[in-house]
């Protein structure tokens, strides 16, 4: 190893730190993100368990609870089947409007019945709303059709499972072929009706959102709404509401330790501390991103991320970070080498120098030589004295 070698690596930690930091900023910055999107798009052989963990928050805030077949919808209010999904993050919206514009008894009631109203007029559009969708027939012409709002979201069920399926047996061997041409186009038409499917449900979601929040609005006078101003946003993001954390789904706690994680491993890089932890934790970060999107031969670029087969630039990162766990860059430079001096346990203990002889020479093999009494007198024949002075003879 060179000299230059010990500064190379420090400068490799320094840049994996400096990435993985800044990472976790921008995901923390951005309110929406979250990584469903990335884990519903998972594919090779976990893609299923993935997929799995991220759910589709979509469908559960679209999906009514049972109603009973002896319900009478005409009189009876439908707020109680209410998707629970949705059902939470709109008593949630509720209770920060009542603090946030500090409502007395008498206004949070009517507030109430203004949240109630607007879940059962939901309701009823979830179970019975329709919407004219565009269709194209398989000669190729467009029309337009009218669907219920449940009709619109089996089609896109049956939609996201044709996806599947494309991708777990229609997915050709070899690459290159034009069965798998033939095959990657269809799974990217079916995949362009699915995200037009999907944005338009959200849209239409939001726009029931909306018009609860202004019903809402309705109970305030106008010296409440010059005073407070308007109520800002939550977050879109549920595990960024972290006063909600026991409402966390597995997603939500997935994000949230991501973040956290992605956090941890750059600043621990960066200054140089408990260099091998945070090497170890960035490590198994990047396998987990690399995981889900395994770029695996086979598979169509459209179904994967980057189209180099098996390598991609996550395991070449945690490839650098398993290495860099075997160094002791943190105690080169950074408060590992701070630690180390003030820690004495963790010291490297030396072994004692070996006690020497008068020679200089270590004291096993130091040698006396026989010295004449006199000077002058005959020189003693006899041969040299070995003295083991190890054991203080």
């Amino acid at each position: 190893m060179t000299r230059l070698t010990p500064a190379l690596l420090v400068v490799l930690r320094l840049a994996i730190g400096w990435h993985l930091l800044f990472a976790g900023v921008e995901k923390l910055r951005k309110d929406s993100w979250s990584s469903e999107g990335y884990l519903r798009e998972a594919s090779g052989p976990l893609a299923p368990a993935f997929r799995e963990l991220a759910g589709d928050p979509l469908v559960d805030q679209l999906t009514l609870l049972p109603i009973p077949a002896n319900a009478d919808l005409t009189r009876e209010s439908l707020q109680q089947y209410l998707p629970p999904a949705l059902a939470k993050d709109w008593d949630a919206y509720f209770e920060q409007f009542v603090q946030f514009y500090h409502l007395d008894d008498q206004d949070r009631e009517r507030a109430r019945a203004k949240l109630e109203q607007q879940k059962d007029q939901t309701a009823r559009w979830l179970l019975s709303g329709t919407r004219k969708v565009r269709k194209i027939s398989p000669s190729g012409s467009a029309a337009e059709v009218e669907l219920t709002t449940p009709q619109r979201l089996k089609e896109y069920q049956e939609k996201v499972a044709e996806l599947r399926r494309l991708e777990r047996e229609e997915i050709a061997p070899v690459e290159g072929t034009i069965y798998q041409e033939l095959v990657q186009k269809k799974a990217d038409t079916v995949k362009a009706e699915i995200n037009r499917m999907r944005a338009d449900l959200r849209a239409d979601l939001n726009a029931q959102t909306a018009r609860m929040k202004s019903a809402l609005k309705e109970v305030l006078t106008a010296q409440q709404l010059e005073e407070y101003g308007d109520m800002p946003e939550p977050p879109r993001s549920r595990w960024l509401q972290w006063r909600r954390w026991t409402e966390w789904t597995r997603l939500d706690w997935t994000d949230a330790l991501v973040v956290v994680g992605l956090l941890t491993a750059g600043v621990l890089l960066l200054v140089g501390l408990f260099t091998r932890f945070a090497c170890l934790l960035g490590a198994f970060l990047l396998l987990l991103f690399y995981l889900p999107a395994m770029p695996l031969p086979g598979i169509p670029e459209s179904l994967r991320t980057e189209g180099y087969p098996f390598i991609n630039k996550n395991i070449i990162e945690m490839l650098a970070l398993l290495m860099l766990a075997t160094t002791s860059s943190g105690r080169w430079v950074g408060l590992d080498g701070l630690v180390q001096f003030l820690n004495p346990r963790r010291r490297q203990r030396q072994p004692p120098p070996a006690p020497r002889g008068w020679s200089g020479r270590p004291a096993e093999v130091a040698t006396v030589a026989a010295e004449p009494a006199d000077p002058g007198g005959p020189v003693s024949m006899q041969p040299p004295i070995r003295r083991d002075t190890s054991h203080g003879h």
